[in-house]
């Protein structure tokens, strides 16, 4: 049976021995035949095969190989079988073997070759982050200066620098769009800031020239908020209210000038119309009239604030008031005037035509005479008065001789006064002063009219001296007072005539 399985198999040898007596029991295969037997395997691979394991035991030729297993009988028999083996096969087998014990001594060095490794793979994953954090610090730089770049330029236009600029590069990502993006932004801010600065130059001078022009006015301009408080006011106004609005600032108008309440209580009652009042304001001895105006700023229908302008219209109320009797005068008299000449004439005729005729009392009739004549050349003059102050007459001025004008207004009331002894001490070719020769008449013969007048008052009869306390007395110092009088007017006249033309 043996033999059978060997010559099966294709095995060498077959043996069959009891390890105890290292007796062979059987024999088969292609040495049996031969009567070539093997010796039997040494008692270490015997005690190997008996612990339940394979013992292969290899030639010294490494032409064959053996291998010993232990028989499931009893008797305990052990069973060796031997095989021609290709040397290739043996080879394999060694290597193998080789590569088993290597296997084993690294098993056994496993904790050394895990930590060998651990130590390698932190050393590489040191290195891989190490480049990996060249590369990102790499690319973070790349990101970053950008960023960096923005971040300066965005502080300096917060400084007010609005000429910086980012260097722009030609890649196409989300860095270099930003950056552009950035100095175009500057660019318009930098326009829109010249253009805004070069709109605030223009609002600043037109603000400046409506200020010149506003403390230039007379008229009073005063710029409320919608709540009526005192914002915007010029000089005039503060002159024209006798009161300094500028401290004023922020203060209600109408608790500052209470003169104004009803106004502006009429423009917030219908803020879309203009308002024009005369207000009377300041004491009753110096009482003043105001011509104000009052408009509200409007945008759309929404009031936004007030504008109110006044002006001190009392002159021309007294200009008006004057104009007015000016024209009653040069009405009066024009009327007077026109029957004053026929009555003077009259009388004039009436004397000379009957005082011879009268026997019985001529002397009172030549004193009625002239005195209506002297009466109607008094309301001659005080009409020429009332047209002297209706005309207003313009002076003419010209070179003309103050001599002459003296000897000519001297002839007149000389033929007027034939009681009055005139004295003139003028040269025949006197100075030629620059003067209007009808007002410069006008003035001496009022002067001498005055003066004829202060005469005439006087009686005619002299006191003797023991009557010196008298009425001749009192007269005679009457006399002497309008002298002085006429003396003091002559030196203002002179006075006020050399200011005037600059010749004594």
């Amino acid at each position: 049976m043996l033999d059978s399985q060997a010559t099966i198999r294709g095995l060498t040898e077959a043996l069959v021995y009891d390890p105890i007596t290292n007796r062979v029991v059987a024999a088969g295969g292609l040495m049996s035949r031969t009567g070539y037997l093997q010796d039997l395997p040494p008692p270490a691979a015997t005690l190997m095969a008996r612990s339940n394991d394979v013992a292969i035991l290899d030639s010294p030729d490494e032409r064959t190989v053996r291998a010993v297993v232990e028989l499931s009988q009893t008797p305990t028999l052990m069973l060796v079988i031997t095989r021609l083996v290709d040397p290739s096969i043996l080879e394999h087998m060694h290597r193998t073997e080789n590569v088993v014990a290597d296997y084993k001594h690294l098993n056994s060095n496993k904790a050394k070759i895990q930590l060998t490794f651990v130590m390698i793979f932190v050393l590489v994953a040191l290195l891989v982050l190490a480049v990996a954090a060249l590369i990102g610090f790499a690319l973070a730089t790349q990101i970053a200066r950008p960023l960096g770049l923005l971040s300066m330029a965005a502080r300096r236009v917060s400084e007010g620098d609005l000429r910086v600029h980012v260097p722009e590069t030609d890649r196409d990502d989300e860095v270099a769009g930003l950056s552009r993006a950035f100095n175009r932004m500057t660019e318009e801010l930098d326009s829109q800031r010249s253009e805004l600065m070069a709109a605030y130059g223009q609002i600043n001078e037109r603000r400046r020239f409506t200020e010149a022009v506003l403390s230039g006015v007379s008229a009073g301009v005063i710029g409320l908020d919608v709540e009526q408080r005192i914002e915007l006011p010029n000089r005039a106004a503060s002159v024209l209210l006798q009161t300094n609005l500028a401290d004023a600032t922020g203060e209600p108008l109408a608790t500052r000038v209470p003169e104004f309440a009803a106004l502006l209580e009429e423009v917030t009652r219908a803020p879309e119309a203009v308002f024009t009042r005369e207000i009377q304001i300041g004491p009753a001895s110096s009482q003043r009239t105001l011509l104000v105006r009052v408009g509200a700023e409007l945008r759309g229908t929404v009031t936004e604030g007030y504008v109110m302008t006044f002006d001190d219209i009392t002159a021309l109320q007294q200009a008006q008031r004057k104009a007015a009797w000016a024209d009653v005068a040069r009405r009066i008299a024009h009327e007077i005037k026109n029957p004053l000449t026929p009555i003077q004439l009259a009388a004039e005729r009436l004397k000379r035509r009957f005082l011879k005729e009268i026997t019985s009392d001529p002397d009172t009739f030549a004193q009625c005479a002239d005195t209506i004549v002297r009466q109607v050349g008094d309301i001659g003059r005080m009409v020429d008065e009332f047209s002297a102050f209706a005309r207003m007459p313009q002076p003419i001025m010209k070179d003309e001789n103050l001599s002459r004008i003296a000897q000519e207004v001297l002839i007149l009331q000389r033929n007027a006064h034939h009681e009055i002894t005139y004295h003139l001490d003028l040269p025949d070719h006197g100075p030629m002063v620059r003067c209007d020769r009808r007002l410069i008449s006008q003035a001496l013969i009022n002067l001498l009219q005055n003066a004829a007048d202060a005469i005439a008052m006087v009686p005619r009869q002299a006191a003797s001296p023991e009557q010196g306390g008298g009425s001749a007395g009192k007269y005679g110092c009457v006399l002497r007072r309008r002298r002085k009088t006429l003396l003091l007017s002559l030196l203002t006249m002179g006075w006020a005539f050399q200011k005037t033309t600059g010749i004594a």
